[in-house]
C-alpha cells in the first residue's frame, strides 16, 4: 500500500465527533445555509504563484446533511492523490501537505446553465494570461 493510500484510508477512520458536528451545523445555520450542500475543497495551495490547482481537487454538488461529513473527509482526502502531487509537482513529500486542505459548505443552488473552473494563469500558454473551461449544465456524473 502506498504512503497516499495510508494516509486516505486513516481520514476515512478519522472520528469526528458530536460536538464538532454539532458546531459545524451550527456555523451552517448561522449562515442561512440550507441542506442540500455544495460542499468544496479549499487548499492552501491553490491560487498561489506557482500553481492554480483548479479542478484538482474534490467538490460534491447536492450533498444531505446525513452525507454532509463523509463528504467533508472526501474532500480531506483528495489532497493525496497522485493527481494532486503530480500537478503540484511535490513528488511524494507527503509533510508539505499536512493541514493544507479545509472545506467550505454553501446551499446547492441546482442545476445550472453551465459550470467550470477558471485558471487565472493559462497552464498552457502563460502568456496568453486567463483560461477558463466550462460545460454545458453542472459538470456532474
Amino acid at each position: 500500500m502506498s504512503h497516499l493510500e495510508e494516509i486516505r484510508e486513516g481520514i476515512d477512520q478519522i472520528y469526528i465527533s458530536d460536538e464538532w458536528k454539532a458546531e459545524v451545523l451550527s456555523a451552517i445555520r448561522l449562515n442561512d445555509v440550507e441542506a442540500p450542500y455544495a460542499v468544496r475543497s479549499s487548499s492552501t495551495l491553490e491560487d498561489g504563484g506557482s500553481c492554480s490547482a483548479a479542478g484538482i481537487y474534490e467538490s460534491f454538488c447536492d450533498v444531505s446533511e446525513e452525507n454532509l461529513f463523509q463528504k467533508i473527509k472526501e474532500c480531506w482526502k483528495s489532497n493525496f492523490t497522485v493527481r494532486s502531487f503530480c500537478y503540484e509537482n511535490l513528488e511524494d513529500n507527503v509533510d508539505s501537505k499536512l493541514l493544507s486542505m479545509g472545506g467550505i459548505i454553501q446551499k446547492y443552488l441546482g442545476e445550472a446553465d453551465f459550470s467550470g473552473v477558471i485558471f487565472s494563469l493559462n497552464p498552457v500558454e502563460p502568456a496568453e494570461g486567463a483560461l477558463v473551461e466550462f460545460v454545458s449544465g453542472t459538470a456532474e456524473e
